[in-house]
């Protein structure tokens, strides 16, 4: 695994940190500290390779947990599943009401928590 942080702003804090988990010399995920407070809040990976970004996860309140992910699962660029990482909550249609439910209580108590190590 290689890791490339990037200080953005010049504060001496990482902001960002790209991944290149497999040896290809291409980034497979990056993680953001998008406020500067030293918890990252953002999450995009590139699972299948192709450079695009498929599974995205964000903290939207600042709690350093994260809050909802989305998944393009078709690699055409757009979201096609949201997946509440609380409630476990599926919305399929883009329209804001759950259409399934998935178990996140087999993550833990805190699935959607960052590690703050990271970045």
């Amino acid at each position: 695994t290689q890791v490339t942080d990037i200080d953005m702003d010049g504060d001496g804090q990482v902001d960002l940190s790209a991944f290149d988990l497999d040896g290809d010399g291409q980034i497979d995920a990056v993680v953001a500290d998008t406020d500067g407070d030293g918890v990252a809040d953002l999450i995009q990976m590139d699972t299948n390779g192709d450079g695009q970004v498929d599974i995205a996860a964000g903290d939207l309140d600042g709690d350093g947990v994260l809050d909802v992910a989305a998944h393009d699962q078709d690699g055409d660029g757009l979201v096609d599943s949201v997946v509440d990482l609380h409630s476990g909550a599926v919305d399929y249609d883009g329209d804001g009401i759950a259409d399934d439910y998935v178990d996140v209580s087999t993550y833990g108590t805190d699935a959607g928590s960052v590690d703050t190590d990271v970045v």
